[in-house]
């Protein structure tokens, strides 16, 4: 990657580009006997590893950005960011390629930032997408398809004193194509909406909340997928009817931002309809799970909690201690039964320590087993994971170096992430130690 930016009395221009490629194994891709196959065994047939199924995969990346910094109109500044991506991978089985993928994505942003006007401040703009992909060969689970996203937005903040009051807006229009003539094509037009304050109760302490309506279109997995999806190891069958997704939302923060404890509590809940989500059939096609996509109202209720007290602090030197936890309940809101993938409740504690050339931490975090699981989805047990890290920082004139050891799940628990659809093919890692160097200057 290199970049080249432009420095200038009434603002910036930049241009970046980035190249990568790699060639890398794939564990654990499974085919069949094609006798079997030919003969209709399709629940008997044996299972076989391939030999040499590879992924080879280049990207190229174009960016532009730039801001005019200098007043003009009724503008404090004007912000513009236009991005262009060029992928291909392909899966080869050997020297032969099996399935090919094609993206080209353009994306571009303008915004207007308003000059102060009294108690008021914001800005508007718009944003662009044009994405195309398309899948060539034997587990292609995607037909050609396109999508063109155009969206206008605006954010305006109004002070007043002690309050601040934010509000948003969106509105997009949604284009998704297929080169499929069995397939219709899809307009969508989700309209967003947010009202949101912050009030600063005391020294330090702060109470936040918001109220959003928000809508989000089907994608064009959701809408056309139907085979094999290699990089999970599932059938995904899409579906072409669905509608907006709309969702209404409200949450509400206390934050304590200075003393020594501190931290942040909140609570929320968001309501769906026609909430757009993967469920298990139950079948299994070639072996792979089946997931169908479907939609249902849904309501999501829960809270997260990240509260830091300082033990000890002198001169240039810290001692302090994290806790952290989080929930969510998930479930479908006619029927009470539980949405797939959803994470059980996490509990946490870490002991930091930092001076200005050593730091450290260590943490312990517990994952409580996941047994409100959807209609066919496995429950997850429980686990706890510990992780520590030591570092030296060596301070060399104007540059320093950090070195950094950091060990992650200690313990070697072997433990499975509720929220993969392939939870138990592939659990989370295992005990691992990393040797880190950084220089910066």
């Amino acid at each position: 990657a290199a970049g080249l930016t432009y420095f200038g009395s009434r603002g910036f221009l930049g241009l970046s580009v980035a190249g990568f490629d790699t060639n890398y194994g794939v564990p654990g891709h499974e085919h069949h006997d094609e006798e079997d196959a030919e003969h209709g065994h399709i629940d008997e047939m044996e299972h076989h590893e391939e030999e040499g199924v590879r992924i080879e995969l280049e990207r190229r990346r174009i960016d532009f950005n730039s801001e005019i910094t200098e007043p003009f109109s009724v503008f404090r500044g004007l912000k513009t960011r236009i991005g262009a991506v060029d992928y291909e991978h392909q899966e080869l089985e050997g020297e032969e390629i099996g399935t090919q993928f094609l993206k080209k994505t353009l994306e571009g942003r303008l915004e207007f930032i308003q000059k102060q006007q009294g108690r008021w401040s914001g800005s508007f703009g718009l944003q662009y997408l044009d994405d195309d992909l398309e899948a060539i060969g034997e587990e292609a689970f995607l037909p050609p398809s396109a999508t063109q996203n155009l969206g206008l937005f605006a954010f305006e903040e109004l002070s007043t004193g002690s309050l601040s009051w934010q509000f948003g807006g969106r509105i997009e229009s949604v284009e998704n194509s297929t080169r499929d003539e069995t397939l219709p094509d899809r307009s969508f037009t989700p309209l967003s909406l947010s009202v949101g304050l912050v009030w600063d109760l005391a020294k330090d302490w702060s109470l936040g909340a918001s109220l959003a309506r928000s809508q989000k279109a089907p994608n064009v997995s959701e809408l056309y997928s139907d085979g094999a999806h290699a990089a999970t190891q599932t059938y995904e069958i899409g579906d072409p009817d669905l509608e907006i997704e709309t969702s209404l939302g409200a949450d509400v923060s206390v934050r304590r931002g200075g003393g020594p404890l501190h931290g942040e509590i909140t609570l929320f809940l968001n309501r769906f309809d026609d909430f757009i989500y993967q469920a298990f059939t139950g079948e299994e096609i070639g072996g792979l799970t089946v997931l169908q996509y479907a939609h249902g109202d849904a309501e999501f209720k829960g809270g997260e909690l990240d509260l830091e007290y300082d033990l000890w602090e002198q001169s240039h030197s810290h001692l302090g201690l994290e806790f952290m936890a989080d929930y969510v309940r998930a479930e479908l809101r006619d029927s009470g039964d539980a949405l797939p993938l959803i994470p059980p409740i996490r509990v946490g504690g870490a002991l930091h320590f930092g001076s200005l050339k050593w730091h450290a931490a260590g943490e312990i975090r517990w994952v409580d087993e996941q047994d409100r699981v959807a209609v066919n989805e496995l429950p997850t047990p429980s686990y706890t994971m510990v992780n520590a890290s030591v570092g030296y920082r060596f301070y060399l004139k104007t540059t320093f170096v950090d070195l950094l050891l950091r060990g992650t799940n200690l313990t070697d628990e072997l433990a499975f992430n509720a929220s993969s659809v392939q939870k138990f093919q592939r659990p989370m890692p295992g005990r691992d130690f990393s040797l880190l160097a950084r220089l910066s200057f």
